[in-house]
């Protein structure tokens, strides 16, 4: 938001260098981001001085040229080489001085005036013409000024140029009171009142000569839907002539980077900027029966903005609408049908309190902000409608030449109810960290227009004011009183106390480092998705059903209109993106929280109702290694995700042996795995199912597993890394090929084998699976090694081959094994 200097004037009386102002609004929660230097005319004539002519001669070498001696209220006259064939002696004329930079009419760059030599003679200076300075198009001769103008003025006050300040203020969005210069002149005076001690009045323009001169055009206004509009204010103003505005009109908006339009628009907008509330002129004309009606239309109907879009109304879109047709998009966009052109001549004006929450919908919607917008979304005040409406007809009236010529329609059925607060002097002393004197706190509050309307020793009755929306608790009054106290007067305590929390989150936070340290080191890039998702994603897998889905009351758009319930969707749209930017090998993580929703029950709390889990998510596509001349390069499998998951449980010190590995069934899976830990879920991975891998428009297989990130701080927690030394006896190996059905998994083996010798057996690894002509077409061959380690002596023969016949018999009859 940008704010003029000159314009802040206008409603208090202050002379305070621009940077000290800066430094205040700051201090009061106004943050100025930029301060910059704004002039009605480009380069504000800068260096452009009046210059007498003393003398004016033929240049010795050149007929169209003359040396000129000028004084331009200098000791020394300048030698000036001019070609113009109306320059005289004893002229007042514009002079450029060496330094300056000109904006001509012709050129849209600026030209800096040097000292030059021309046909030998210097010249230091330029005397201009109209186009030369930027104020015409006339380029016959020198511009001659009035001669008694005297020497050595600068020109910019001979031309009335207007200088200004513009502060660039970083609003929040809270902050609507202050979106308007008058809303920041209010602040600036209860600083300095803080500070100085100093009153200044608020000076708000004057609108008692408000009066309707006739009541020659009738309107009629109709609230149909009162949710969505609480206060409608309208009056008809006939006998305008619409033109470009005055120039003191166009350098207020040109300032704060307004474009002008014409004067009944420009007017719309100076009170906008003024007061902080929009209004909105229609050509009377437009109106059909001379009737406004304030309701919402049918979900579909077609109507054209003033920016010529025709758009598509939602049915919870606001209308303001003539007895046969919508006219304007109520508080956010105009009709290109009903607006004021320069052929108009008679103007209905609205101002309107609309509903904040209808508003922010509409302009969502329909991708539009305005500054009329950008208000209303975040809360007019519905008690200045009336001042705004005769603030801007008086200007219409004085501007345009127009007459009031209706009565004010005022459709107020629901009064405003002003907050009531109360605020302990106890809490804000607290809050503070010291005693602030109460004299001081009553004279900010009053300067902030709060209205007390009780009060003792410990305590506040406050009204709010209508335009502060913000304030709703006393913790917000507390802070309107510390901002204009100011938070640099509060003093720094020489001790500091911290609460500590009962639980610590350390053993969480050193699990979540050495996971994303193992898997940065190991190739994977970490990624950061946002938690809000598309809502085209709920119920996309049947594992994660849209009644589960935590969707968002007022999204701000639809790409971020639910909560996630999965991460794979991100990555897969982080894989896609990557694909189709030539980057083929993907190897990602991710650390987040995934949401569900457990009940529709909403009275019970809110912790009740949705459940957030803490995920560790990884992606793999595309080829398993980087190309290179010493290694071959393969796709990407399921079973590199597999070993990476693995790698990482054991390096969180996961016993692998007590890991159990089952089949499991889901929609977002081909083929999949659950991982348990002594029956405990700990994650699933798998290989991510095509026709998901072609929605998302990733080019090659994915495999997703993830991590539920409690469950394995549960796991891991209290257990403590132990060193064990080296093994002082030797490990025996024993390789056999077993023959078992092609529906019998690996993991099935492995288990029956540990089941069998629990002590002694220290690895078992599947190294060759094979399928062919020498086995039946229903059988397959694992080739498995057995490794046999005791840690107390050393292993005979006798006792591993006694071991491994126990081996292969439980294997023969449990699953019908047979040794090749």
């Amino acid at each position: 938001m940008k704010i003029s200097y000159n314009w802040l004037k206008s409603y208090l009386d202050i002379a305070i260098p621009a940077e000290e102002l800066a430094a205040i609004l700051t201090d009061t929660g106004l943050e100025v981001e930029n301060v910059e230097h704004f002039s009605s005319v480009k380069g504000g004539f800068e260096g452009i001085v009046v210059g007498a002519v003393l003398t004016c001669e033929r240049h010795p070498d050149a007929d169209k040229l003359f040396v000129c001696s000028v004084n331009i209220g200098d000791k020394n006259p300048l030698t000036i080489v001019c070609g113009a064939p109306n320059v005289a002696k004893g002229q007042k004329v514009p002079v450029a001085t060496v330094g300056t930079s000109l904006y001509p009419k012709n050129s849209s760059e600026a030209f800096v005036i040097k000292k030059a030599k021309i046909r030998g003679v210097a010249s230091a200076g330029m005397i201009c013409a109209e186009d030369e300075l930027g104020i015409g198009m006339s380029h016959e001769g020198i511009m001659v000024l009035d001669p008694t103008v005297p020497a050595g003025t600068p020109f910019a006050e001979l031309m009335n140029v207007e200088s200004d300040t513009v502060f660039t203020i970083g609003l929040t969005p809270n902050r609507t009171d202050s979106m308007s210069h008058i809303g920041v002149a209010r602040d600036i005076i209860a600083f300095l009142h803080h500070r100085d001690g100093k009153k200044f009045p608020l000076q708000w323009p004057d609108v008692s000569a408000f009066s309707v001169k006739n009541s020659d055009l009738p309107v009629t206004i109709d609230i149909e839907n009162r949710e969505g509009c609480g206060r409608y204010t309208g009056l008809t103003i006939d006998h305008v002539t619409v033109k470009e505005s005055p120039g003191w009109l166009k350098n207020r908006l040109n300032a704060i980077g307004i474009k002008p339009i014409n004067n009944i628009v420009d007017i719309t907008n100076f009170v906008l900027h003024e007061t902080g509330h929009p209004l909105h002129a229609f050509d009377y004309d437009s109106i059909d029966g001379h009737a406004i009606v304030v309701k919402t239309l049918p979900e579909g109907i077609s109507f054209t903005t003033l920016d010529g879009i025709e758009r598509k109304l939602s049915m919870h879109d606001l209308m303001i609408c003539s007895a046969s047709k919508p006219l304007c998009i109520a508080g956010v966009y105009g009709g290109v049908n009903s607006g004021v052109t320069f052929s108009t001549r008679r103007v209905f004006l609205e101002s309107a309190w609309f509903n904040p929450l209808f508003i922010r919908k509409t302009a969502k919607y329909h991708t539009l902000s305005t500054d009329a917008s950008f208000r209303y979304e975040r809360g007019a005040d519905p008690e200045i409608t009336l001042y705004a409406i005769k603030r801007a007809a008086l200007l219409i009236e004085e501007i345009t030449g127009g007459a009031v010529s209706s009565d004010i329609i005022d459709e107020y059925p629901l009064p405003f109810e002003k907050k009531r607060i109360v605020f302990r002097f106890e809490r804000l002393n607290m809050i503070a960290g010291q005693p602030i004197e109460k004299q001081k706190v009553l004279s900010i509050l009053k300067d902030l227009a709060f209205e007390i309307v009780a009060q003792d020793e410990k305590q506040l009755t406050l009204l709010v004011p209508a335009f502060r929306v913000d304030v709703t608790r006393e913790i917000d009054v507390i802070e309107e009183v510390l901002r204009i106290f100011s938070y640099n007067a509060i003093d720094i305590p020489r001790q500091i106390a911290v609460s500590f929390s009962a639980q610590s989150d350390e053993e969480k936070i050193n699990l979540n480092d050495m996971l994303a340290d193992f898997l940065s080191a190991n190739g994977y890039y970490e990624t950061w998705s946002n938690s809000l998702t598309n809502k085209k994603y709920a119920g996309l897998l049947k594992e994660y059903p849209e009644s589960d889905a935590v969707h968002l009351h007022n999204p701000l758009s639809a790409d971020l209109g639910m909560m996630r319930q999965t991460m794979l969707f991100g990555l897969l749209e982080l894989t896609a993106y990557n694909n189709n930017r030539q980057v083929n090998d993907v190897r990602v993580y991710e650390m987040g929280n995934v949401y569900q929703k457990l009940s529709d029950d909403r009275t019970k709390d809110v912790t009740h109702r949705f459940k957030e889990t803490a995920m560790l998510a990884i992606l793999i596509s595309g080829n398993n290694a980087p190309e290179s001349w010493y290694t071959e390069r393969k796709p990407a499998t399921f079973f590199d995700l597999k070993d990476t998951f693995f790698a990482l449980l054991n390096k969180c010190g996961v016993i692998l042996r007590n890991v159990q590995c089952i089949d499991d069934k889901s929609d977002m899976f081909d083929v999949a795995m659950a991982i348990y830990y002594h029956n405990r879920l700990l994650g699933r991975i798998g290989i991510v199912k095509d026709i998901l891998v072609k929605r998302f428009d990733a080019m090659h297989p994915c495999f997703f597993g993830e991590l539920f990130l409690q469950e394995l701080t549960d796991v891991v927690k209290n257990r403590a890394l132990v060193a064990e030394p080296l093994p002082r006896f030797p490990s025996v190996r024993r390789d056999v090929a077993l023959v078992v059905d092609k529906n019998i998994k690996f993991s099935r083996i492995h288990d029956l084998a540990l089941k069998t010798e629990n002590q002694l057996l220290k690895n078992i690894n599947l190294f060759d699976v094979y399928e062919g002509e020498q086995l039946p077409d229903d059988k397959r061959s694992y080739a498995v090694s057995f490794t046999l380690r005791d840690d107390e002596k050393t292993l005979t023969d006798k006792k591993i081959d006694k071991i491994m016949k126990r081996i292969v018999s439980v294997l023969e009859t449990e699953i019908g094994a047979k040794l090749r």
